[in-house]
């Protein structure tokens, strides 16, 4: 499932591989590209990632999530006049969806497959960033600061972005991307010995076509800025594996306090080792369908969401015979076709047990962290509903995964 919006680049440089074959090199790299296209699931599985915790999402993050309110075109458009009932609530939604868009962007095009949040670090020197990396990101004036610290594997170099939604108009000679782009100049990277670094950023704006703004396109904007700082980041090579570390760990903390380990999850953002005489139980399962045929992932499911009259058909179906006799059958959702179905979220168990270490081992280990090694080509075809990404994380319904055994790590 599949939707369409246009890009802009501005001061883009390099333009990404990604986008090379489709964008004029013009001096300045800026164009626009008619048709990027984003597939849904991916999508959804970055604002699962971005915007939940331990806590069960709804709507359920695959079935059904969002999907009702967007409009049956190629171009991605919300119906009516978008989400939320009042101003508020559009507005959280819109920079729900801005995030969403902006880790998508980011993974898809720019090489950035790990992901942690400014606000873990500005301010809070007894966090693991300082603790495990001795530098200091600190704030530096009043106002808003950027969302993420991520990390590009293929230049080996942290980045900075900031994540924009909005059903308004913009542009990058307006007044609101210029105060997007002052968000930079609000954080500085310092050592112990009062040295600044400069580090590169990405500023990903999306603009939401809804129903009753037909008028205007849905489009990402994108620039690449800079914060200020005596010494450029990717020229110090030990400062930008220290970040790599710190990114990691936060990115899969996240991930660990999904799959119901808070402990573990705690343990990699705050930079402290857990007894391996401590044990935690997990379910093993396999993989039933390709192009990740029989890999096996350490996760759990959501049961679906129901409405309170699902809920008391799903608990106590009234089935009869043609005798008007009460019939038990089975409670299984398959025997319901109106219902929608369980969703499996989980992490590669290669990924997983390397993740695991470090909690018990310590930086011995996090060196290990790599790309999850899949074995297919990003750009083929998946089954409907099925998202897997780098990380070694997967989102996708529950019938594509077959229980193994619970197992103990």
């Amino acid at each position: 499932m599949k939707r369409t919006l246009k890009l802009n680049l501005n001061n883009f440089d390099p333009i990404p591989e990604s986008l090379a074959e489709s964008l004029p090199l013009l001096p300045n790299f800026s164009d626009h590209v008619d048709f990027l296209e984003v597939d849904l699931c991916e999508l959804f599985h970055h604002l699962y990632l971005d915007n939940y915790g331990q806590n069960v999402p709804n709507p359920n993050p695959i079935h059904q999530l969002y999907i009702n309110m967007l409009t049956d075109e190629d171009e991605f458009c919300f119906r009516g006049d978008g989400l939320g009932s009042h101003k508020e609530a559009k507005i959280g939604e819109s920079n729900r969806f801005g995030k969403a868009f902006c880790r998508w962007f980011l993974y898809k095009h720019c090489s950035i497959t790990y992901f942690a949040h400014l606000d873990k670090v500005l301010g809070r020197k007894n966090h693991g960033f300082s603790k495990l990396n001795g530098f200091n990101l600190r704030r530096i004036d009043k106002g808003d600061t950027p969302d993420y610290l991520c990390f590009d594997e293929r230049k080996n170099i942290p980045y900075i972005a900031e994540a924009k939604g909005t059903y308004s108009s913009i542009s990058f000679k307006n007044a609101k991307f210029n105060e997007w782009r002052n968000q930079f100049k609000r954080v500085q990277l310092v050592d112990s010995k009062s040295k600044t670094y400069s580090i590169k950023g990405y500023i990903v704006a999306t603009r939401f076509k809804n129903e009753h703004n037909s008028r205007s396109e849905s489009q990402i904007l994108a620039e690449d800025p800079i914060t200020n700082g005596e010494f450029p980041i990717e020229n110090n090579d030990d400062l930008s594996r220290r970040f790599r570390r710190f990114i990691y760990c936060n990115h899969y903390a996240y991930i660990f306090n999904k799959l119901k380990l808070p402990l573990l999850g705690t343990a990699l953002e705050f930079g402290f080792n857990i007894p391996q005489s401590i044990r935690f139980t997990v379910g093993l399962w396999r993989c039933l369908v390709p192009p990740i045929l029989e890999q096996e992932f350490i996760g759990g499911y959501f049961l679906p969401t129901l409405s309170s009259e699902q809920q008391l058909f799903y608990i106590n179906p009234f089935i009869y015979d043609d005798s008007s006799n009460l019939i038990n059958i089975p409670l299984n959702p398959q025997l319901n076709l109106s219902l929608p179905g369980f969703t499996f979220f989980g992490l590669e168990r290669n990924v997983f047990d390397r993740v695991r270490r470090i909690t018990s081992r310590g930086s011995e280990f996090w060196e290990q962290l790599g790309v999850y090694e899949n074995e297919y080509d990003e750009r083929e075809e998946k089954p409907q509903g099925l998202s897997i990404l780098r990380d070694g994380s997967v989102l996708a319904p529950l019938d594509y995964f077959q229980f193994i055994e619970t197992i103990e790590i």
